[in-house]
């Protein structure tokens, strides 16, 4: 099944939970992954979906964009891209203290397992598309910085998220991501 094949059926898939009266844009979508052909990336693919992703997708009755990002996340690609499993770099033990009180041991993390907060999927390099290794996690969920660590309040992202850095163990690019609640 070529990577357009696979797409489409997909596509079809999802429609089939839905009503879609305008087809336009998706049919737009599907042609540019035909005129890519077999060539076409993991990376590159979710470039296209934004690419062909309606401007104002409220006030018409167009195909749920928002539906195919959760239909579509890198794992599930591995049925058309045929591409080796996530690397991952060693964990390193790291205790971390703020004028010599500890900080929560959830603080930092370097290497190791990718624990993110609304999916556990890591970024696809632009480069060579590979899936890239978690470089160093922080993860401020767990950081008091009303009372205890009010000097902080820079690391903190919103109410509770993680600020993470992978890096592409084919290439050595890099690349920062944030999740949150």
């Amino acid at each position: 099944m070529t990577k357009y094949e696979w797409v489409k059926q997909e596509i079809e898939s999802v429609l089939s939970e839905g009503p879609c009266e305008d087809r336009s844009d998706l049919d737009k979508f599907l042609e540019a992954v035909r005129n890519e052909g077999e060539s076409l990336t993991r990376h590159g693919f979710f470039e296209l979906i934004e690419r062909h992703r309606p401007e104002d997708e409220d006030e018409r009755d167009y195909f749920d964009y928002e539906f195919l990002d959760d239909h579509f996340y890198p794992e599930a690609l591995d049925a058309a891209w045929s591409s080796p499993p996530p690397a991952k770099l060693p964990q390193v033990e790291v205790a971390c203290s703020y004028k010599g009180k500890p900080l929560p041991s959830s603080f930092c993390q370097i290497g190791g397992e990718f624990k993110g907060i609304q999916s556990d999927s890591v970024p696809i390099c632009k480069d060579c598309d590979t899936d890239m290794a978690l470089l160093v996690q922080f993860a401020t969920k767990d950081l008091d910085t009303g009372k205890e660590f009010p000097d902080l309040k820079g690391f903190k992202l919103f109410d509770a998220g993680n600020i993470n850095v992978f890096r592409c163990p084919s290439c050595q690019t890099h690349e920062v991501t944030t999740d949150c609640y």
